[in-house]
């Protein structure tokens, strides 16, 4: 069937077609194993999958292995102490406990959250649990999770509500923070539905005792790569990460991103075995506690060996809207990489400057690799996309032809950075 996709130069609609079919099948076996969540059987079913997957291309294959501590939940729930009503309340990931008996404390509603909610209360925070409002997370003004933590540790507050205004208004599923110099505090999320009821009543009355148990493990996860070439080239490193979230199917996040980075490495496999660069392809874990994986993954690399990657191409999230973005990391040269890119494809994919550490190009981009992240829906609020982290992040969320879209740029912008031009004279 015929798609109003751009094939990308030199490829056949046969073979697009034939790539298209696998690129799907893909997608749908991921959405299969479920939400992917770090150290369950879901994730490492779809990271053995994954393996076996690039097993199939050809090349050099490996699995990078990693401890990873985390903290799996045995008791979660919100009750207001007045009237013994309870709501289901999400963890999240990397929180502390609370103790045994929970959290008891006021509720104190500061709404987005953000600092300047806090020039005018004083020290109103401290000693209180502080509710505050999740966001969507890829726009130029979004404040993160993170930082919003980070801000009630700083003003003295003993736990964080987060809720969710966006997509359903259910629970969502996210990292929590730290702050050096500050004990951690327990954090989770809330449904709108749980807030309503907190906002109801009077802030300065409104005592709930909060319950947060877990068990503290180590995880032992895989980080399977593939490198086709010369492993001693000059590289491009094509990522995506395969874990996900407990709640849905972790579809958009980020299934879609694995998806097409198998795609696009099948597809361009075959110019990399005799090129002068070597593609590698790397499927992360552990990205959705704090980017773990990344991080750990780079550590491990010489100066050298760090250097001589030339180029990280991160997709996650690429579909959820038919608008793509590159965060392209601070580095202005990639622009002109990506416009390259979009003229051979016929493909607009617009781009945004500033260093965002919102997945695994930051820490790449950080090493002072050039980085960007492609992603759907950035500044989008209304897009598809506003589903990730909550149990509706599901395959029913994903436009095949976004799919088919992401695939067909990235196999041209990886080509365009390849090729001894100017746009990648400029990276080297």
């Amino acid at each position: 069937m015929h798609r109003d996709i751009p094939c990308h130069v030199g490829t056949s609609r046969e073979v697009a077609d034939r790539d298209y079919h696998a690129l799907h099948e893909d997608f749908a076996s991921l959405c299969d194993f479920g939400g992917r969540l770090l150290g369950s059987e879901s994730e490492q079913k779809a990271v053995t999958w994954a393996h076996d997957k690039l097993s199939e291309i050809g090349g050099q294959v490996s699995c990078y292995r990693l401890e990873v501590p985390v903290w799996c939940t045995t008791r979660s729930r919100l009750t207001f102490v007045s009237n013994g009503e309870s709501f289901e309340c999400q963890p999240m990931l990397r929180t502390v406990p609370t103790p045994a008996e929970g959290l008891t404390g006021t509720v104190l509603d500061l709404g987005r959250g953000r600092a300047e909610d806090y020039a005018n209360i004083g020290d109103a925070a401290i000693g209180k649990i502080l509710l505050v409002e999740h966001e969507y997370p890829f726009s130029p003004t979004h404040v993160h999770r993170r930082e919003k933590i980070r801000l009630a540790i700083r003003h003295g507050a003993k736990a964080v509500l987060m809720l969710n205004p966006t997509g359903d208004g259910g629970l969502l599923s996210g990292a929590s923070q730290t702050l050096e110099g500050f004990d951690p505090i327990p954090c989770g999320y809330i449904s709108n539905a749980c807030a309503a009821r907190l906002r109801a009543q009077r802030s300065d009355e409104t005592v709930v005792r909060i319950f947060l148990d877990g068990l503290a493990s180590i995880v032992h996860a895989g980080i399977p790569s593939l490198i086709i070439g010369d492993p001693a080239l000059p590289r491009i490193l094509l990522s995506a990460h395969i874990d996900g979230h407990p709640l849905g199917e972790s579809a958009l996040d980020n299934a879609t991103g694995v998806a097409v980075a198998l795609a696009a490495t099948r597809r361009l496999a075959p110019q990399f075995r005799t090129a002068r660069y070597a593609l590698q392809t790397i499927l992360f874990t552990a990205e959705e506690w704090a980017l773990f994986g990344s991080a750990h993954y780079l550590a491990q690399l010489t100066e050298d060996e760090c250097r001589n990657i030339k180029l990280n191409v991160n997709l996650d999230i690429v579909a959820g809207s038919p608008n793509l973005t590159a965060l392209i990391s601070g580095f202005p040269h990639l622009r002109r990489l990506v416009e390259t890119a979009c003229a051979e494809s016929s493909i607009e994919v617009s781009t945004y400057l500033p260093l965002v550490a919102n997945s695994d190009h930051y820490n790449f981009a950080r090493s002072g690799i050039p980085a960007f992240r492609l992603l759907a829906g950035f500044d989008e609020p209304h897009s598809r996309v506003r589903h990730i982290l909550s149990g509706s992040d599901r395959r029913d969320q994903v436009d095949p032809a976004e799919l088919e879209r992401a695939l067909e740029f990235v196999c041209s912008v990886i080509a365009c950075a390849t090729r001894e031009s100017e746009s990648f004279a400029r990276l080297a």
